[in-house]
């Protein structure tokens, strides 16, 4: 899945250099077997569940930074995304670099149901909704909500090294995909779903 991010972004032809940010020996060798050698690895504080993918990156930048490589666009690909294209890739990229790019550019994708439609359950069962009063409102009447897509994102190196932690969100635009072609794998399920839409897009 990783070497698939890797290849989409190859195919995009947009790039001039392609990382594969790693601190395991393991998947520098799945990357070297594949082209895709990692300069250098990523540093152990910056590799645990809690690290944050923009520290990450402000790392990778600053690194490049050090041996005199300096990139005009700083592209955050996610491992974990078997659907992310190059025809994403190359058209989010053109849409950032035609913007003021003040704002970073994330990949996000339309929730399925109104987000104000919303319930949360317990051990037990019990449902319990977010907004009660909302439940009466028809979805036509509501308007679309977005998320993560889990994908990429683009940002200048200006705009990385100036963020802390993980970043503000608020100082995002979003490139809109269509959520058949959105799958992250977070959960064992997600796996099940995104083997079927890749099965159905690549058919």
């Amino acid at each position: 899945m990783m070497m698939h991010s890797a290849h989409a972004a190859q195919n995009s032809e947009i790039f001039s250099k392609i990382h594969i940010s790693t601190d395991d020996k393991n998947i520098e060798e799945i990357a070297k077997s594949h082209g895709f050698a990692p300069d250098f690895l990523r540093p152990d504080s910056l590799s645990n569940d809690h690290a944050s993918m923009l520290e990450a990156v402000k790392f990778v930048v600053k690194e490049y930074e050090q041996q005199d490589m300096f990139f005009d666009t700083v592209a955050l690909i996610y491992a974990t995304s078997p659907l992310v294209c190059s025809k994403d890739l190359k058209s989010a990229c053109k849409e950032f670099e035609a913007s003021d790019k003040q704002k970073a550019y994330l990949a996000v994708t339309v929730f399925p149901s109104p987000i104000e439609h919303a319930f949360r359950i317990t051990e037990d069962k019990e449902l319990y909704p977010d907004n009660a009063e909302a439940l009466y409102t028809r979805t036509q009447d509501l308007q679309h909500a977005y998320y993560d897509a889990g994908m990429f994102a683009f940002y200048t190196p200006q705009y990385i090294k100036n963020s802390e932690g993980g970043g503000d969100f608020s100082q995002f635009k979003g490139y809109k995909v269509p959520s058949f072609r959105v799958t992250d794998i977070d959960w064992p399920e997600d796996w099940e779903r995104a083997e079927a839409l890749f099965k159905a897009l690549n058919h």
